[in-house]
């Protein structure tokens, strides 16, 4: 069942060697066992330096991105009730929890025990104490279960506003946070009270994110809305396509970024936050897409600027889009480009819809430069397999453009002819995607 695979991302530690992602190499990498979106995600957990991540479905499959390891999953009998997932201080290990109060240890996690027999409230969150010694689970009614060394500080009162949806332990181990649905934040033991959603707010919260030294914290509701408290920095919120909520957030080890991911399995990365990948890349090589041929041109009997959102995916931050096995192409790409410059490849452009490619037309005319831009309907940024890029690769000569004309072509990647030094429209940023590697 392809919920139950486990897949390396291609962008997982390129180390000195390039990746030479051919089109084959590429599908016998990413594709999934099954085309199929079954599961919803519903956490997502930084790795102790922020150089990946692990997200987790309500169906308890765990994947890994960049540098997670996976140490199991898919417990038997957990029947999609998942409701929270938390690694191991070192990365060694992490817990899955289910709204039943069940507990499952994987990797150096140690099993500490779960909900009493009998047990028919509903879990809705929990928290592991840093050393690992001990965990808490918490009832949406706020009835808090400890295990191990963990201590019972507290548990919300009669007066709980809303149903609680997300716990966070503190720094300290011997405290911890609590959040409602309506985003009234409950602190216990070492954990400081920084503050509440307003008054005012009539969204949905699903989860909390303390920073490293508990001197602030996040709450995010269901759009993607963020709210930020003590030392917490505000960074933004998840730009999602679709309807689909956001259902957890992580914080970076710095303190100065954050990740979001929605139930579809969109990561959006704010702040100091990277992008190592998404579930939606990995199941991009199960949409019947033409194979390429050498050739960047229509595709899926799709209009020049008018793809669906949903036939792409979201690369680095911001809302920059391209076809997904383009995205998971430039992922690679990436991760040799900072293998190599200790820098993220960083891009000022990708998917251009045609009122964008009227737009951008439209301001180069205005300076009498209208072939500085394709007409409308005819970019292959339209296509959404063009990327223009900065990272000193947009000046002629410089050392990483002259890496990327010796290692772009590996990834699939190409500067076209006329947008070469010495062509009819020189352009050192902009490339396209072929998937020839």
């Amino acid at each position: 069942m392809w919920a139950q695979v486990h897949r390396t991302p291609l962008i997982a530690r390129a180390g000195a060697a390039v990746l030479l992602l051919s089109a084959v190499t590429l599908s016998l990498l990413s594709k999934p066992a099954h085309a199929e979106i079954r599961h919803p995600t519903i956490a997502i957990a930084a790795t102790a330096e922020g150089t990946g991540y692990w997200l987790a479905t309500n169906h308890g499959d765990v994947h890994t991105y960049g540098a997670a390891q996976y140490h199991g999953g898919s417990p038997d009998g957990a029947d999609d009730s998942i409701i929270a997932f938390a690694p191991t201080a070192d990365d060694t290990g992490y817990w899955l929890a289910s709204s039943t109060g069940q507990v499952y240890a994987y990797g150096s996690a140690s099993d500490h025990g779960g909900a009493p027999e009998g047990y028919v409230g509903t879990i809705s969150g929990f928290a592991a104490k840093p050393d690992g010694t001990g965990y808490w689970l918490t009832s949406a009614t706020g009835q808090i279960y400890a295990y191990g060394s963990a201590g019972n500080h507290g548990q919300t009162p009669e007066s709980l506003d809303a149903p609680v949806v997300g716990m966070a332990s503190a720094p300290d181990g011997n405290g911890y946070w609590l959040v409602s649905a309506a985003g009234q934040v409950h602190a216990y033991g070492s954990a400081k009270h920084h503050g509440d959603s307003p008054d005012s707010y009539r969204g949905t919260i699903v989860d909390l994110a303390a920073t490293p030294d508990g001197s602030g914290y996040w709450i995010t509701s269901s759009s993607g809305q963020i709210f930020s408290y003590g030392s917490a920095r505000h960074h933004g919120g998840a730009a999602r396509s679709g309807s689909d909520p956001v259902t957890g957030i992580t914080s970076t080890p710095t303190g100065e970024g954050y990740w979001q991911v929605v139930a579809d399995h969109q990561v959006s990365p704010n702040g100091d936050a990277r992008f190592f990948g998404t579930l939606l890349l990995d199941e991009a090589y199960d949409r019947k897409y033409p194979s390429f041929t050498g050739t960047v041109g229509a595709w899926g009997g799709h209009t020049n600027g008018r793809i669906p959102s949903s036939l792409l995916c979201r690369v680095e931050r911001g809302d920059h889009r391209l076809r997904c096995d383009a995205a998971t192409a430039l992922l690679a790409l990436d991760a040799a480009f900072r293998e190599e410059f200790n820098e993220t490849l960083r891009v000022t452009d990708t998917y251009r819809s045609y009122d964008g490619q009227v737009r951008t037309r439209g301001r180069w005319c205005q300076q009498r430069m209208c072939y500085k831009a394709a007409i409308p309907g005819t970019s292959n940024h339209g296509w959404g397999l063009a990327i223009d890029i900065g990272s000193g690769v947009n000046s002629f000569g410089t050392p990483q453009h002259e890496w990327m004309r010796q290692n772009a072509g590996q990834f699939g990647w190409i500067h076209p002819l006329w947008a070469q030094q010495g062509g009819s429209n020189p352009e050192p940023w902009h490339w396209e995607f072929t998937g020839t590697g």
